[in-house]
């Protein structure tokens, strides 16, 4: 049985955090063009772009920045943290939405999800250097 290498699991990092960026930038253009309803427009527009710059980390660990790690756990990390409140405050008070609130938990609950497995990926100690040649 071979052992999964520590870059390789960074690769892997790499393309998650790349594709979910791209996904986010694709999406941005079609927010812009949406009728400005209430105050959540600005708030969707700014976590969009938030969100993709997950595309510029993931492609800065595909290429070796052993500073982008550091910045991809923090990066996870807070968006973590962010929609864990957003998550509660949706919960508690689903009158700031009303019927919409299922609908925005749904949305970004399997990102939340996402950031956890990455997370792990990223500080878990199961996965070993590659053995010098």
């Amino acid at each position: 049985m071979s052992k999964i290498f520590r870059r390789d699991v960074e690769i892997f990092v790499a393309g998650a955090l790349a594709l979910w960026g791209f996904r986010v930038l694709m999406w941005l253009p079609s927010e812009f063009l949406a009728p400005i309803q209430n105050f959540m427009w600005f708030a969707r527009i700014a976590g969009a772009i938030l969100a993709g710059l997950a595309l510029p980390l993931g492609l800065a660990i595909f290429v070796g920045n052993k500073r982008a790690l550091g910045l991809a756990k923090i990066y996870l990390w807070l968006f973590l943290v962010i929609g864990a409140i957003d998550l509660i405050i949706l919960v508690c008070e689903r009158s700031i939405l009303g019927p919409k609130a299922l609908t925005y938990i749904g949305s970004f609950a399997p990102d939340m999800l996402v950031c956890i497995v990455l997370l792990w990926f990223l500080c878990s100690r199961r996965f070993r250097h590659e053995p010098d040649a």
